[in-house]
């Protein structure tokens, strides 16, 4: 068993998550937005790329509007851009490599609901000791020598070509009692897990924009020998959100 694994990704029409020069928010409109806190709600960890983390600083908690009106929850940041440096996959765990610092404990929003575990992959530990996931709740999985990093906890994993492994990082938040995981970005990140068959579902939020060649994809190269070798995905459902699509897969 391994947890589920949703990618979430929020692009132009083409596929782009960023333009050139990194800027993305926002792509995606205000709706599109809240849908996304919604899916950082129901999953039980939010994963990034180490570029992720340098480029937007983000918090990877929720924040829901609330019923009396306004929002609810904690601050957040969406991490609509930011294509990751990170290439992933490899052959073997790493449950009982020492670690070298016990993450805090969970985190609660104001109404008590509990935030997701925070993943960073991070393969020569780049992570700012000032960065907003390293206060706690916080797993860096890495290749480098491990050192600390803030109130987060550094996980020495199997890597291949010097980069934590996916189907290792799955293995590692199988055994800590992770049951789903939601992957925001970038690029590399989502390209390495699509590679090694583990992404389960796809949560696609899609604006009516343009951002050509140049930009960011959304996905990284997948190194296909042919068509029969792509990932294949059919579609549940499709909704709008203003003026923005929501695309809802899962895997065949």
């Amino acid at each position: 068993m391994r947890p589920r694994v949703t990618l979430k990704v929020a692009t132009s029409l083409d596929g782009r998550i960023a333009t050139a020069s990194g800027e993305s928010k926002w792509i995606t409109g205000e709706a599109a937005r809240v849908e996304g806190h919604r899916l950082r709600s129901t999953h039980a960890a939010i994963l990034v790329g180490v570029e992720t983390v340098l480029a937007d600083d983000p918090e990877l908690t929720f924040r829901l509007p609330s019923p009396l009106g306004g929002e609810g929850g904690s601050r957040s940041e969406t991490d609509e851009g930011a294509a990751s440096a990170l290439s992933t996959s490899g052959d073997a765990g790493a449950a009982d490599v020492p670690l070298i610092r016990a993450a805090s404990p969970p985190t609660f929003s104001p109404e008590g609901r509990r935030q997701p575990l925070r993943v960073v992959l991070d393969s020569s530990l780049r992570t700012p000791a000032t960065a907003k996931v390293a206060t706690g709740n916080t797993l860096i999985f890495t290749a480098a020598e491990p050192r600390a990093i803030g109130a987060a906890e550094v996980v020495p994993t199997r890597t291949e070509d010097g980069r934590p492994a996916p189907d290792a990082v799955l293995h590692e938040l199988d055994h800590r009692g992770v049951s789903s995981v939601l992957i925001e970005g970038g690029g590399q990140v989502a390209a390495s897990f699509l590679r090694a068959g583990l992404v389960d579902r796809i949560e696609w939020f899609r604006a009516p924009i343009l951002l050509g060649g140049e930009g960011r994809p959304c996905v990284a190269a997948l190194a296909l020998a042919g068509l029969s070798d792509a990932p294949r995905f059919r579609r549940l459902a499709v909704q709008a959100l203003g003026d923005d699509l929501w695309e809802r897969y899962e895997r065949l």
